[in-house]
């Protein structure tokens, strides 16, 4: 009782003269009839909340299926994630490879040039004429004939680290 006392409602209804019986009786009749009224309004909402409570579970359910497309998807870009590390280093390789065929194409196309008879110089100097064109093949054979005779690598990376002479064709053309 002591606590109630404390209470400022129950001051302000002690000042007042409020019986105090009488209005606990009232609050209690209030508090029923709250709980009837609630009770009631349950009872004639039950069909919504029935409703709404099936809506929930439909809603639940195909939440459950979105998470689990979302987790395949996931699983998908990671597969493809690691097709496209694996086409890039793929790529990677192949540009590496493309510039080294390059590199030896080009010291390849040196050695031939430095190396190889063309055919008007052959002709030229099996021609029976002695002419300007007969020296000039000659000049130029004698010019091929000295590369391929190099006992060490060509200066110019031509002989790619070999030296001519020791290459299958400069041991097939010199003597």
């Amino acid at each position: 009782l002591a606590s109630f006392q404390e209470d400022e409602m129950v001051q302000q209804a002690l000042q007042r003269g409020v019986d105090l019986k009488k209005y606990g009786r009232e609050l209690e009749n209030d508090l029923r009839q709250a709980e009837m009224d609630s009770v009631m309004q349950y009872v004639q909402n039950s069909q919504q909340i029935t409703d709404l409570h099936s809506q929930m579970k439909e809603c639940d359910g195909v939440l459950a299926r979105m998470e689990e497309m979302l987790h395949g998807f996931q699983a998908d870009l990671g597969s493809i994630s690691s097709e496209i590390r694996h086409l890039q280093e793929d790529s990677l390789s192949m540009s590496i490879r493309l510039k080294n065929r390059r590199a030896v194409e080009e010291k390849i196309q040196k050695f031939l040039d430095n190396s190889s008879v063309l055919p008007q110089v052959a002709t030229s100097i099996v021609s029976p004429h002695i002419n300007e064109a007969f020296l000039d093949a000659v000049v130029t054979l004698s010019k091929r004939l000295k590369y391929l005779e190099q006992q060490t690598p060509a200066a110019d990376g031509s002989s790619i680290d070999v030296a001519p002479n020791d290459t299958s064709y400069g041991r097939t053309i010199l003597p």
